[in-house]
């Protein structure tokens, strides 16, 4: 199930999105939290362009973007700035899925 990132699922998925950050090459534990923390403090922001993919209350992948700035005529194009999925279900077109669901939000 692909749902919208939002105040809820964020806290409830908040060490998975870390766990999930720290799976991309070169992010440390220390950055992955930073990066939440940067995502809580502008979660308006990150909310209409952000998912989750979940199943059976586990968080497989994440795509976390975010509207580019106001001077772009098209209001709904975004920039993705993190995208992850859980080693153990790689291949699974989890971060495609994620991808398509993005794109047709924007």
């Amino acid at each position: 199930m692909i749902v919208k990132l939002n105040k809820s699922y964020f806290n409830k998925y908040r060490s998975q999105i870390i766990l999930l950050l720290i799976n991309i090459q070169f992010i440390s534990n220390e950055f992955a939290c930073s990066i939440c923390k940067g995502i809580r403090s502008d979660l308006n922001s990150y909310s209409n362009y952000s998912f989750l993919y979940i199943r059976n209350d586990i968080l497989l992948g994440i795509v976390l973007a975010k509207p580019v700035g106001s001077y772009i005529f098209n209001k709904n194009t975004c920039e993705v700035k993190y995208l992850s999925v859980n080693s153990d279900f790689k291949g699974k077109d989890i971060a495609s899925s994620l991808v398509e669901h993005l794109k047709m939000k924007c």
